[in-house]
């Protein structure tokens, strides 16, 4: 079987991208391809798995996401997004039937979808959180970028690796950005 993948929450222009978004991209949201909807918009993933984990920024005063299984379907999840302000919070569904699924995600007032991880028979999971034109300062200085979610998984207990990869972006401040960065991962 194949591995799958996480798709960003923003439609089109991200490097995978959600099926459908009524939202507006965000920035501020791991990955840096988040989606911001306002009370009514839907996201929808459309994708064969056994599961989905769901990834979502919290703020003072946001609003609630409602998860359902096909528009109209199976309500799964509703998910106050109302808390401290934070990237990389998880939502993982219950065992769904090795079928298609098209998942759809309801905002009631302002709330912010970031990723959408379809799962298939594997403990496995890879969340990219890379940003093209990004520097190790943008995600020293932007905790929702990679290192909230990093927090999350490792408080779960259930990060396994971390890959930094650097750029040409970065060439002045190697010596003291990487070290810094590394620093903040552990």
């Amino acid at each position: 079987s194949t591995l799958p993948l996480p798709v960003h929450a923003q439609a089109g222009a991200g490097p995978t991208s959600a099926t459908s978004t009524q939202g507006t991209a965000s920035t501020t949201a791991t990955g840096g391809w988040g989606s911001t909807l306002t009370d009514g918009q839907v996201l929808t993933h459309v994708a064969t798995a056994t599961g989905f984990v769901v990834l979502y920024r919290t703020e003072p005063g946001w609003g609630t996401l409602t998860i359902r299984d096909g528009a109209g379907g199976t309500v799964l999840a509703s998910i106050n997004c109302a808390a401290a302000a934070t990237s990389g919070n998880m939502w993982t569904s219950a065992a769904l039937s090795d079928a298609s699924h098209t998942l759809h995600i309801t905002s009631t007032g302002t709330t912010r979808v970031e990723m959408v991880m379809p799962t298939r028979s594997t403990k496995v999971r890879t969340w990219p959180a890379g940003w093209g034109g990004a520097t190790t300062d943008d995600f020293m200085d932007n905790a929702d970028r990679a290192l909230d979610l990093i927090d999350k998984l490792d408080t779960a207990g259930t990060l396994g690796l971390v890959l930094v990869a650097t750029g040409t972006n970065d060439d002045a401040e190697y010596a003291t950005d990487i070290p810094a960065l590394l620093a903040a991962i552990s």
